[in-house]
């Protein structure tokens, strides 16, 4: 009796997050998608249907293969820096060093920080003139090393991957410290009893046992490189272009040259990118689960 009541609850309970849901997701996911074949500025209310034009047009559009370059360059480098870096100084807290509460404020305080406020901070200390990384190497006597840091793509990608990777990086290793504290010690001690030393313990015990976390982590990261769109449209501002990523060049063509259709259509392409790479990560990653 008491089963079947609490199933009567079911549907009223969910309705509220499913409206919410169709409202703010569905319902927009389906204009795009109707959006992207037509021909419309947005302003008026005439819409011309195009067909695949919009699409045909974006994979033959140099700047959006120029996006697209990019965002593969912040999910490989920023994945080949965050993560040996997350992992490290996952192990490192794990355990307990005297200087803990100083490295978890240093780690994590970033996280708190909003995307603008991190965007402005980055973009002061790649300030060409007063930025503190040219003022930095000329003090230490590289001022031939200073440069636009965000003037020039050639430098701009690499120094945005670190802006992001800066403030992100403290929740990747909130994710693998859980991983690490989740491990029951018993594993160390029968691995110690086999002979095992620290480092054999870490590739052969806390790796494996993390292949979990790491699969979610990977996940977030290429959605997150997929979809960059305020760090980098903040921290560019003053230079127009020089990164463009899918999320800018959506904005640019969509609000300032008034083709919606166009943006639509590569809203499209982002979202079956960001679907394809996610469903490539964890079929790739897949490994047998480990219970403990």
């Amino acid at each position: 009796m008491i089963q079947r009541e609490l199933r009567k609850l079911i549907l009223p309970l969910l309705l509220p997050a499913l409206l919410l849901h169709v409202v703010f997701f569905a319902i927009p996911v389906l204009n795009a998608f109707y959006y992207s074949l037509t021909s419309w500025s947005g302003i008026t209310p005439e819409k011309e249907f195009v067909g695949l034009a919009n699409y045909v047009r974006a994979f033959s559009d140099r700047t959006m293969i120029t996006a697209l370059e990019n965002i593969c360059f912040f999910g490989v480098f920023g994945f080949v820096l965050v993560f040996p870096l997350s992992l490290l100084f996952a192990v490192i807290l794990e355990g307990n060093p005297p200087f803990a509460r100083v490295l978890k404020f240093v780690i994590f305080a970033p996280t708190l920080l909003s995307v603008v406020v991190t965007a402005v901070l980055w973009g002061s200390i790649y300030n060409p003139v007063i930025g503190l990384l040219n003022e930095t190497l000329r003090g230490i006597g590289l001022a031939g090393w200073t440069q636009p840091w965000l003037g020039r793509r050639s430098a701009a990608l690499p120094a945005i991957t670190v802006a992001m990777m800066w403030q992100g990086l403290g929740t990747y290793v909130i994710l693998f410290l859980a991983g690490l504290q989740k491990i029951p010690r018993s594993f160390y001690e029968a691995a110690e009893l086999d002979g095992a030393d620290a480092w054999q313990q870490f590739w052969l015990v806390k790796l494996p046992l993390l292949w979990d976390v790491v699969q979610i982590l990977v996940v977030l990261w290429v959605i997150n490189a997929v979809q960059a769109f305020a760090l980098i449209f903040v921290i560019t501002r003053g230079y127009p272009n020089v990164v463009e990523v899918l999320g800018t060049y959506i904005y640019w063509a969509g609000f300032q040259g008034q083709s919606i259709g166009y943006a639509s259509a590569m809203g499209v392409i982002m979202f079956v990118l960001v679907l394809a790479f996610s469903l490539l990560v964890n079929r790739l990653m897949r490994r047998e689960t480990i219970e403990y």
